[in-house]
């Protein structure tokens, strides 16, 4: 029987990571261990809340790293794995905090991480393709410096230590430097219980209706912040009014979108929507709500989207995903 990872310590870290929805959302965000010439990455696909339980973690031995991209192997590595191999920590953990993203997509975010972080020793990466393009970029702006907090644009968090307790502080004390505090007011909103179509419904996360009310929804339909939501619900959403009857007839009857968002009414979802797509649009309704009216966002480019949907790895990660 093959030897599964040594530090117990680590999962149960891996494991509160993944349930903390304002770290990470479902599939989204991966950690890694090194123990000796080995290196324990979570696989692509999977869940880091199931880190205690299931055998999520691939090891990759440091000395052979040419198979980590293997397309024929049943399971592969998740996509982040250079960026994992690159780090010389021995703990890595990359998260799609709800914090990090809301501050990383506004146009002057890396003054504001300036100011928030003042005394720490940090790094800032512009957007690029997650990936080895992703760990490239850091290669060449880290400069060969050491680096235990690397905030990525549009994208997430990286924090590195050389163990699971001062990783997991480390990540705490950032978190609490960078949080926002969401500013809807509104925690019931005023819609229906129940949306009447054959394959649609209302987003079982109730608080994310609140979206629909929110003055600065229309901006934030004019494109993608972030890459899993281009991965898995697709570019930017559909937004419609609710008098506008006929768009929203036309929507139902071709039945193809994941969700949309109807103004002052509510979040309506596929009914066979994925229980993975439905965190995802929970994130965007969590980022949504610590973004001010008067923040200018950068959005992701339309190459950008084609990159992430043309992409083979992510095409991958999608088939897995529960």
């Amino acid at each position: 029987m093959s030897q599964y990872i040594k530090n117990k310590s680590f999962l149960k870290l891996s494991e509160r990571i993944g349930k903390n929805i304002f770290l990470v959302q479902g599939a989204g965000g991966n950690t890694s261990i090194k123990e000796g010439n080995l290196i324990w990455v979570k696989c692509s696909g999977t869940w880091l809340a199931d880190s205690a339980k299931k055998k999520i973690f691939l090891k990759i031995n440091m000395n052979h790293k040419s198979d980590i991209n293997d397309k024929h192997k049943i399971k592969r590595p998740s996509i982040e794995t250079s960026l994992h191999l690159m780090m010389p920590q021995k703990v890595v953990i990359h998260v799609h905090s709800i914090n990090a993203i809301a501050l990383s997509v506004q146009q002057n975010a890396k003054s504001k991480i300036s100011r928030i972080l003042k005394g720490f020793k940090w790094l800032w990466i512009p957007y690029v393709k997650p990936g080895p393009d992703l760990a490239k970029k850091i290669e060449i702006l880290r400069k060969g410096k050491k680096y235990n907090i690397i905030f990525l644009a549009n994208h997430g968090l990286i924090v590195a230590e050389e163990s699971c307790k001062k990783a997991e502080d480390l990540l705490k004390k950032i978190e609490s430097k960078i949080n926002i505090k969401k500013l809807s007011k509104t925690t019931k909103p005023k819609v229906p219980n129940t949306f009447f179509s054959e394959n649609y419904r209302l987003i079982k996360y109730s608080s994310c209706n609140l979206m629909a009310y929110d003055k600065k929804i229309r901006l934030l339909s004019k494109g993608s912040l972030y890459p899993d939501h281009v991965v898995f619900l697709g570019p930017g959403f559909t937004l419609i009014k609710k008098d506008q009857k006929k768009e929203m007839e036309k929507i139902l009857k071709q039945n193809k979108l994941k969700f949309f968002i109807v103004e002052s009414f509510g979040v309506v979802v596929k009914k066979n929507i994925r229980e993975n797509e439905e965190v995802m649009i929970k994130a965007l309704s969590l980022v949504c709500d610590r973004i001010k009216l008067k923040n200018k966002v950068n959005f992701l480019s339309k190459r950008n989207e084609c990159e992430l949907l043309s992409w083979d790895q992510e095409k991958y990660r999608q088939d897995l995903i529960r």
